[in-house]
């Protein structure tokens, strides 16, 4: 048997999924090959989480191998076990008669105590990642653990991802100085607290933010409906400008109410578009039964005379649901010649959906394609190869999945043979072999068999319709 040269097997530990990679020492233990086992070790350590029942690295290699830390679990302080002798129980006894608080004031210490004695474990380990240019901070129970991690890593730090409390928005963040930080993302969580007492502390955070003017490539904002009164309007107000910000994500709940007035978010994208390469407007879900506003229609429809000359990456929620597109279609057609990838959420869209979004991306080389479809269809493939010649990656979630002899309704769930009667219908569109398609995602969201039944069964027909594609995946939209 010839042994394979050790940059061949690094090759082929690139296509391993990172869990399969990982698993793979365990598995077959002295008989793995050193390159996968590198490969392995580097994939295991690549990314940290950081808990409280592992605050030690067995391997003196792992720490030069970390390059991005999370903290998203809860740190959970263990219980006091229960008194076990009989004099130490009299004694605890005796102890609360003299001070009815004497329980919480000693379960509280020991909490600060092993909280301090965990702080410093803590900090003592990631002194030792002298690689990490990557912080993932996104739990609320962890805000002793942001500030001094930061301090360790701000001459190095490239991405924070964060999820900011009033509580964390309370201690020094301002203070903080990361002079080489490029991409900020911020999840806010203002709870039940009223608007003027967000306010007073969103100054800290928009002092930390300005504070990035001169290396701030990307910025992210996020917030969900729990924030009930927050009103970001007031920190876009406040933004300076970056001259080297490329990106821009804002994700809020559909109603658009803690946007409102958009004035000031628009403004603030409006001043970055001669350098704005990407721009993500996303929604998330609302905790009430509330209509959906067209905030993010009225945002593109004060821009799409407006150039963005650089703008390659666009994200866009399509909502209201039932709102006309004739404004999202004017932006589309005004910045086409520059976009290379697009993703749209949101709406199931329909055959004539997708081919009046495709008409208006003629002048485009588009690489890489995001959809969510009523139906899956030959025919709906046979139209993007024609009209995407050039994408590398399609990703698309649909409801049904039909030959083109007639579509199902989308109240049907498709079963077995409808995969089969699609996968065998592939054959009639031939412009599907000059297709440059290289890998293609697909989720059926109303399946009633297994997602690994139908991939597997379609894999085959997609390989053979078209040549170019090299793999056929689950989409995770």
């Amino acid at each position: 048997m010839v042994e394979l040269p050790y940059d061949v097997w690094i090759r082929i530990a690139q296509f391993l999924p990172r869990e399969t990679l990982i698993s793979l020492p365990d598995l077959l233990g002295k008989n793995v090959n050193e390159a996968l086992r590198d490969e392995a070790k580097k994939a295991k350590y690549q990314v940290l989480c950081v808990e409280r029942k592992a605050l030690k690295m067995s391997d003196q290699d792992s720490p030069r191998l970390v390059r991005s830390i999370v903290m998203s679990e809860p740190w959970q302080i263990p219980s006091e076990s229960p008194a076990r002798s009989r004099l130490e129980r009299i004694c605890h006894k005796i102890r609360q008669r003299l001070d009815p608080g004497y329980f919480i004031n000693q379960e509280e210490h020991r909490t600060r105590r092993l909280l301090q004695a965990d702080l410093k474990s803590v900090t003592e380990m990631v002194k030792e990642f002298n690689n990490a240019t990557e912080y993932h901070f996104t739990c609320n129970a962890f805000h002793p653990f942001l500030l001094p991690i930061l301090r360790i890593l701000k001459d190095r730090l490239v991405i924070l991802v964060m999820k900011v409390s009033l509580e964390i928005l309370d201690a020094d963040i301002a203070g903080v100085d990361l002079p080489k930080l490029q991409f900020l993302g911020i999840h806010l969580e203002t709870g039940e607290y009223r608007t003027e007492d967000i306010n007073q502390r969103l100054d800290s955070l928009l002092v930390f933010i300005n504070n990035l003017r001169d290396t701030l490539r990307s910025l992210s904002i996020s917030c969900t409906s729990s924030s009930r009164f927050l009103r970001l309007q007031y920190l876009f107000q406040r933004l300076e400008d970056f001259p080297h910000l490329h990106g821009i994500s804002l994700c809020i709940p559909f109603d658009g109410g803690h946007l409102t007035p958009i004035n000031d978010f628009e403004r603030f994208v409006k001043n970055h578009r001669s350098t704005l390469q990407c721009l993500e407007l996303k929604t998330a879900s609302c905790t009430v039964n509330v209509p959906s506003q067209a905030w993010i229609m009225d945002i593109l429809s004060h821009m799409y005379q407006l150039p963005f000359p650089c703008l390659r990456e666009l994200t866009i929620a399509l909502r209201p649901l039932k709102a006309d597109l004739s404004i999202f279609y004017h932006f589309l057609s005004a910045n086409a010649p520059t976009l290379d990838t697009i993703k749209l959420t949101d709406r199931l869209l329909r055959f004539e959906d997708v081919e009046a979004i495709l008409i208006r991306l003629t002048r485009s080389r588009l690489q890489r394609l995001c959809l969510t479809v009523q139906f899956l269809t030959p025919k709906l493939l046979n139209l993007l190869a024609i009209r995407t010649p050039h994408t590398v990656f399609l990703g698309l979630a649909f409801d049904g999945i039909s030959p083109d002899e007639g579509y199902l309704s989308v109240s049907d769930k498709w079963q077995k043979n409808e995969v089969s009667q699609f996968s065998d219908a592939l054959i009639n569109h031939p412009a599907l072999q000059c297709w440059g398609l290289q890998h293609i995602a697909l989720r059926g969201r109303s399946a009633h068999i297994p997602a690994e039944y139908w991939l597997r069964n379609m894999e085959s027909k997609l390989v053979e319709s078209i040549p170019a594609l090299r793999c056929v995946s689950e989409y995770s939209a």
